[in-house]
């Protein structure tokens, strides 16, 4: 009896590791609470993320640093006039 309930046991333990492992990797989806933001000169907007570990080490970036700033907490910040989408390479 005791070798019919070993392969029973093996086989559930591999499905709950692959149903655990599954649910863990969906949770890890970073989201940006804004995928585009109108500014004027001088004003400022913060962007935030979530659903990554605080551990992690973020790099935010401009497409045109002549138009906009940012700084290494994802504080955008308007510096000329631009056009959405008209300014990239």
């Amino acid at each position: 009896m005791k070798k019919r309930s070993l392969p029973i046991l093996a086989l559930s333990i591999l499905l709950i590791t692959a149903a655990l492992y599954t649910i863990s990797a969906l949770a890890a989806t970073p989201v940006l609470n804004k995928s585009s933001v109108n500014l004027h000169i001088e004003q400022g907007y913060s962007l935030k993320i979530r659903g990554i570990d605080k551990k992690l080490t973020l790099k935010w970036l401009t497409g045109n640093k002549n138009i906009v700033s940012v700084s290494d907490k994802g504080s955008v910040k308007g510096l000329a006039k631009g056009n959405f989408g008209k300014n990239k390479p």
